[in-house]
């Protein structure tokens, strides 16, 4: 019978939400060519090297396979605890496999002071590149000294055939763990994501909404509660002319009520040594839809959370949210959220500000950085030319 994995998500509808905060360690749902769901059980390669688990499928239904999978859990655990005292003296306090070298990254400094949405981003894409097959296994189980160029590029093309977006994503988090392995924990000395041969490149976006098709997106996200936040999110970067990353993530502690403002550090470069601020006006029309959302999300930490979580949409299912709503919109498929913030800086732009006037509204600390939002229209360049009044436009 033929077989495809499909990875857990957390959109996906088979499983509830409580079932995905229980399913237990190493366990991977699949399913059969006619739909039918089961579950394989995949340790450590440290685990299996030991005799002590291995790797197979989960038979029976849900309770049954994840129960035995919690058994396999315990025996591991059991093993682990009397091999720790061999593993300090080898100076070795994590597996050397994959896995192991991501778990020792989310118990590091280096991944908690990033901010609560990034060190979310950083686990849904690490997670996503451990459980990537490579050679009939997955790449968590490797040893990661064993991970060199060749097998980095067979998992690059795998990731690569979903988009270059998601490619880079899971490739930089990669590229940011082996280099802590390199530079501070001294367990490597070489880091093969940097050596992706021909890597996926996105070309120049030049997309622009119009308000006709922002306005039709807003309605349809409307017409779901389950949407309702997506499209806020979306109004607030285009008229603002921020990032979407920044929208999504919005507190309370951001919003002053008295004056109608929303007070927020920017995400990007949040922890270098001039974060940039921004204190942005609202309109009325915004202002009256952040009252509403008081009154709906009040009691969470967050202005636009997830409905059901009351925490911020990770970056992906945000994303995937997005596109449910385009299309029940009818609206193009070129079209992407992201587009918002280029969309606010080129109206701007048409409205006679200069490059460096827009900085002040986006953020960017040079005209260098806005460069890649700027569109260059023919019709702005004629304005222009007709507006110099020109010597021989006179005559």
């Amino acid at each position: 019978m033929k077989v495809t994995e499909t990875y857990y998500d957390a959109t996906r509808p088979s499983l509830s939400e409580a079932d995905a905060s229980d399913m237990p360690r190493y366990v991977i749902e699949l399913t059969y060519a006619n739909g039918e769901m089961y579950w394989r059980y995949n340790p450590p390669q440290s685990a299996i090297d030991a005799g002590v688990v291995s790797r197979q499928v989960l038979f029976g239904k849900r309770i049954k396979a994840w129960a035995k999978a919690d058994e396999f859990n315990k025996q591991l655990d059991s093993w682990a605890l009397k091999d720790l005292d061999t593993q300090r003296k080898q100076g070795i306090e994590h597996s050397p496999t994959v896995d192991g070298l991501v778990e020792k990254y989310f118990n590091d400094r280096a991944f908690y002071k990033n901010a609560e949405t990034t060190q979310k981003d950083y686990r849904y894409f690490l997670k996503c590149l451990c459980k990537t097959e490579v050679k009939g296994r997955p790449l968590g189980s490797y040893k990661f000294k064993h991970v060199d160029g060749p097998i980095a590029n067979i998992a690059y093309d795998k990731w690569a055939l979903q988009g270059p977006t998601y490619a880079e994503h899971i490739r930089g988090c990669g590229r940011r763990v082996w280099n802590l392995a390199d530079t501070k924990w001294s367990l490597l000395f070489s880091n093969p994501w940097r050596k992706i041969a021909d890597p996926a490149t996105k070309p120049k976006r030049d997309v622009e909404w119009t308000q006709d098709q922002i306005e039709t997106f807003l309605e349809a996200s409307l017409s779901k509660w389950e949407w309702r936040n997506v499209g806020l999110s979306m109004v607030l970067a285009y008229e603002l002319g921020q990032r979407l990353g920044d929208m999504r993530v919005l507190e309370w502690s951001n919003y002053i009520a008295h004056d109608g403002t929303l007070d927020f550090i920017q995400n990007k470069g949040k922890n270098k040594k001039e974060p940039v601020r921004m204190i942005c006006k609202l309109n009325p029309w915004l202002i009256a839809r952040i009252e509403e959302q008081m009154q709906h999300f009040g009691d969470s930490k967050f202005i636009v959370p997830h409905p059901g979580k009351m925490e911020p949409y990770t970056a992906n299912h945000f994303s995937k949210t997005g596109q449910r709503i385009r299309e029940a919109a009818g609206l193009p498929d070129h079209l992407k959220m992201m587009d918002m913030r280029r969309t606010a800086i080129n109206e701007g732009l048409d409205k006679g500000y200069a490059q460096d006037q827009m900085m002040a509204m986006t953020g960017h600390k040079s005209i260098a950085s806005m460069k890649p939002y700027v569109v260059q229209h023919h019709e702005r360049a004629n304005k222009i030319i007709a507006a110099r009044n020109t010597l021989t436009s006179k005559k």
